[in-house]
């Protein structure tokens, strides 16, 4: 309730002063700002209130005050899941912090960005951003709490990267600066990650102790979430000592903690570890059941990002469509009162001389010629309109419909599977790689559809390098070995250009687009046959040149290749997976990379497809 009042305060405070800007009102406002940004549920509300700073910040060339827009947007996109727009916004802030020479600014921003990086598994990226924070001498003079977080938050990362030595070592500094600064809380969560480390290391001994004091720790302050790491740590060590019914009562309080919270990640990962704790003690039925429930809430999950996404794409065509007919209304008020001031005109014109008339007419016709141009651009945004319905349709059709089947094959194969659980290993054993495979074909389509839309709203963000272009090109015919020999198909490679030519672009966008090409070249390839690559260099244009003598495609149908979702009626040789978007995600990754991607197919002779780089 004190809180609340004091929210109210604040706003009231900002509605007085609203007339007055100053650098007194601009922090009023981030002051207020941080108080609404513990709320994950208002971040919407986030962004509106970084716009007016900023805007107001920026009006009175406060910087200090105005780039907290940039933090608190990186914030609002955070708590909305995009994390690359919250990472472009927090380097947004960093780079004008570092400029202006703002210490505890670019402290912010050390803390900030180096967390999104570990959140989403870019590790390296996240080790770079920790050792700046922690080789800045005056911050480590002045905030030792904050320096041993990220002592902390490093020991972590190093062992995500799987550098254990280095881990241990940072681990150690920040528990030395947590003790000499009596920083209870952050003795809490470095405990949590090095008890975890310890477990890893088989020094059960040290890692029991740290989650002991943990346990009692988190109780006495109510702190459910750490509470449920550290149960989760427990059941891992008796795992590991064989020790399974114990574990298994530390992680059945993890799985009650998870319920409680209402955390659905938390509950995958008890889940997923009941089951294994489960199968080591021979209870199948358990394990089965925890699997299953594995797979409803990782389901859930997947499901709620897909519906967003369709939501998300509803609410784009339904907004675009009310524009429309608000231009539409507009144009035929503009013609009432165009006419309404031609009847007028035709009045007055009765005694004026035919000169004057003339001179109207003539301001008619260019009228008129307005009208027709705004007729025009209507029908260019109905256009517009219509394809965004058919990609709509597209999706929702793919959703609907493709998805449909690996999701019934993966039941189908689980009914199979508890049928024959006891009575015949090998069914189970077909059952459960069917189930994975299955599994692993819808997640695909997925991401697939999701690269397409990330693509194609510019949310990737170019890491562009020198890069040999023949290196690349082995290394994925090497990747490809398996699948070719599979067929029997031979991958025939030749470089037409100098060893030391170099391109410069983002090697992972390129690696994917080539993926794409050499993995379509195999599938629609007949058996015994071949796949020739071809690198060269035309024009001050790298050529990467992918051909197959496989089923080829109709003329027909050829314009729809590119198209998003479009599928031809050539299918792969030997009954692979294929759903019509590989093609369109690298005519994507070609307009990226500022480049082309272009083909010739005929149909039973093969085709040859053709990605262009500027050299």
């Amino acid at each position: 309730m004190r809180k609340l009042l004091l929210l109210f305060a604040l706003a009231s405070s900002l509605m007085a002063s609203a007339q007055k800007i100053d650098i007194a009102y601009v922090d009023s406002l981030i002051y207020f700002t941080q108080y609404l940004g513990m709320d994950e549920s208002k971040s919407d509300s986030l962004i509106l209130m970084a716009d007016e700073i900023e805007e107001k910040g920026f009006s009175i060339d406060y910087k200090l005050g105005a780039i907290y827009g940039y933090r608190f947007k990186g914030w609002a996109y955070d708590y909305k899941g995009d994390y690359d727009k919250a990472i472009e916004y927090m380097l947004k802030f960093l780079s004008v912090a570092q400029k202006e020479g703002f210490k505890d600014e670019i402290i912010m921003a050390y803390g900030d960005l180096g967390g999104l990086y570990s959140f989403t598994e870019r590790y390296q990226e996240a080790k770079n951003i920790f050792l700046k924070a922690v080789q800045d001498e005056s911050f480590r003079k002045k905030q030792p709490r904050r320096l041993s977080t990220f002592y902390n938050n490093l020991g972590a990362t190093y062992t995500k990267l799987g550098k254990k030595d280095s881990a241990l070592v940072m681990y150690k500094r920040s528990l030395q600066l947590k003790e000499e600064t009596g920083d209870s809380l952050g003795m809490l969560n470095l405990k949590t990650n090095l008890s975890s480390f310890l477990i890893q290391e088989n020094n059960f001994k040290e890692a029991e102790k740290l989650i002991l004091e943990n346990i009692g720790f988190c109780k006495l302050i109510d702190k459910k979430g750490d509470l449920w790491h550290n149960y989760i740590n427990y059941g891992s060590l008796r795992n590991k000592q064989k020790r399974f019914k114990e574990a298994e009562q530390h992680l059945l309080k993890a799985k009650t903690i998870a319920e409680d919270l209402d955390n659905d990640p938390f509950r995958k990962e008890s889940y997923q570890a009941l089951a294994l704790n489960y199968e080591e003690q021979g209870k199948f039925k358990k394990a089965l059941a925890m699997e299953q429930a594995t797979k409803e809430v990782s389901e859930k999950i997947l499901n709620q990002q897909t519906n967003d996404k369709i939501s998300e794409l509803r609410e784009t065509y339904n907004s675009e469509e009310k524009e429309r007919e608000n231009k539409l209304l507009n144009a035929e008020l503009t013609a009432k009162k165009t006419q309404q001031n031609l009847l007028i005109l035709g009045l007055i014109m009765v005694g004026l001389l035919t000169g004057v008339i003339a001179f109207s007419l003539r301001k008619n016709r260019i009228k008129n010629r307005q009208l027709a141009h705004q007729n025009n651009l209507i029908n260019q945004q109905k256009d517009k309109l219509t394809e965004l319905n058919e990609e709509k349709n597209s999706l929702i059709s793919i959703v609907s419909h493709d998805l449909r089947s690996p999701f019934n094959s993966i039941a189908l194969w689980n009914n199979i599977l508890k049928e024959n659980l006891e009575s015949s290993p090998l069914k189970v054993a077909e059952a459960t790689e069917m189930i994975g495979k299955t599994a692993s074909y819808g997640q695909q389509m997925i991401n697939n559809i999701l690269d397409i839309e990330k693509i194609e709203i510019n949310t990737h963000q170019l890491a562009l390098a020198e890069i040999d272009p023949i290196a690349l090109s082995t290394a994925l015919i090497e990747d490809f070995a398996p699948a070719a020999s599979g067929k029997g198909i031979k991958i025939n490679f030749k470089a037409e250009l100098d060893k030391s030519q170099r391109i410069v672009t983002d090697a992972s966008l390129l690696r994917r687009a080539l993926e794409n090409l050499i993995s379509n070249a195999l599938k629609f390839s007949h058996s015994k046959s071949k796949v020739e690559v071809l690198l060269a260099k035309e024009n001050e244009t790298i050529l990467f040149k992918i051909k197959d003598y496989g089923v080829g495609i109709p003329i027909a149908e050829q314009s729809q290749l590119f198209t998003k979702y479009g599928q031809t009626s050539a299918s792969p040789t030997s009954d692979e997976s294929s759903s019509g978007l590989g093609l369109s995600i690298v005519k994507r990754i070609a307009e990226e990379l500022g480049g082309t991607v272009s083909f010739e197919s005929q149909l039973g002779k093969g085709s040859e497809f053709t990605f262009s780089l500027k050299a």
